[in-house]
């Protein structure tokens, strides 16, 4: 039986923190413009380069059982919350945590519509809705490894730490509710959630219990497209007034060694792959400045005025150079970001592979020719 075609009573199969897995799984899921990466250091600038953030995710790697805690929750509110009940289900609870809680995130029909339906249960029917959800279950068990098993003794606690009207809350899928920890903005909850992190982490680390902590974010490739689509806007803003103003800035010296030295430049295959990457995202994603949210409207028109708006010829040359130093910064980003989600693609084809039957075929073959045994003999 192949992991696409598994039976109504297949089990619940632990998915292993990664990257790659949690990424595909939020696709798998029918959500769109994602991304899932793990946080390695909590530096307030590593944290503000992440945004747009969705949420923050604790894993705490713990061996014995856990039930729910009786501590002091508030009322669920405009929280969607659900009780993590079936313990290898902790990667579907954590991302649904954050996922069914930001308007921002394209969820898709079959999240909508799941989220539609079980909004007015209680927190322990909503854990057990999803894990009797057969579609969110061949969701994570189609990326589990290919010989994981349900009966694994590590049991993941989620926690997740998402924003949403005004206050920063937790969501601990072995507490009866959410938790409200305080006042926040949408501009400053990572730092209010930081705070919280580096508290509870030294606890862990104290214990020494194992965690780490994951970024639930907009799609870096997105992300970057914006930022290219802004970046080539401005440009040619300042190329249209140098035009006007002086016709001749074109000529200048630093201005020409600077366009062979973008050319040479695009022929990497990293600023190749950036370029190749954002020609698509034009086609299926952000044509123009008039796609890209308000507020990074705003922060670009700004900029116009305050960098561009009657600058001397010096000036917008020098801005200009700039600006072509941030495009090719960009692309080479891009490119990085694109391979890297093409290889999160394939780590799951491996880790769903059986290679069993291949093993055993070479070993056989190995014996029946007499080179196990040479082999084993050279090795010992």
């Amino acid at each position: 039986m192949t992991k696409d075609e598994l039976s109504d009573d297949e089990p619940w199969r632990s998915l292993d923190p990664d990257p790659g897995a949690f990424t595909q799984l939020c696709l798998r899921m029918g959500v769109r413009g994602v991304q899932v990466e793990r946080l390695h250091s909590m530096k307030r600038d590593s944290l503000r380069t992440l945004k747009p953030v969705y949420g923050v995710i604790l894993l705490v790697r713990q061996k014995t059982d856990l039930s729910l805690k009786d501590e002091p929750s508030t009322s669920n509110g405009p929280i969607y919350f659900a009780n993590q009940v079936v313990h290898w289900a902790y990667a579907m609870h954590a991302l649904l945590s954050v996922l069914l809680n930001c308007d921002e995130i394209e969820i898709g029909a079959d999240l909508a519509h799941f989220k539609h339906f079980t909004r007015d249960f209680s927190p322990m029917m909503k854990g057990l809705s999803l894990t009797n959800c057969d579609k969110l279950k061949k969701a994570q068990n189609s990326l589990s490894n290919f010989h994981s098993s349900s009966l694994d003794d590590k049991i993941y606690h989620h926690i997740s730490y998402i924003y949403n009207s005004g206050h920063l809350w937790e969501l601990d899928g072995f507490k009866r509710g959410p938790v409200k920890l305080g006042l926040c903005t949408d501009d400053n909850w990572l730092e209010v959630a930081r705070t919280e992190l580096l508290r509870k982490v030294e606890l862990y680390q104290r214990q020494h219990i194992p965690y780490s902590i994951w970024s639930v974010m907009e799609d870096r490739r997105r992300v970057l497209q914006r930022r290219l689509i802004a970046k080539q806007y401005i440009q040619t803003v300042i190329e249209r007034q140098l035009d006007e103003h002086h016709p001749s800035w074109r000529m200048l010296m630093r201005v020409q060694q600077w366009q062979d030295e973008y050319a040479h430049a695009m022929n990497n295959a990293n600023n190749k792959r950036g370029q190749d990457a954002s020609t698509y995202l034009l086609n299926t994603y952000c044509r123009s400045i008039h796609d890209m949210p308000k507020d990074e409207q705003n922060a670009m028109h700004s900029q116009l005025e305050t960098e561009v708006k009657n600058r001397p010829m010096d000036e917008l040359t020098t801005l200009w150079l700039k600006i072509q130093d941030d495009t090719l910064r960009l692309y080479e980003q891009l490119g990085q970001e694109d391979e890297k989600e093409e290889n999160y693609k394939h780590d799951v084809v491996r880790r769903n592979h059986d290679y069993k039957p291949f093993i055993t075929s070479l070993i056989d073959s190995l014996v029946a020719q007499g080179y196990l045994q040479q082999m084993l003999a050279d090795a010992s």
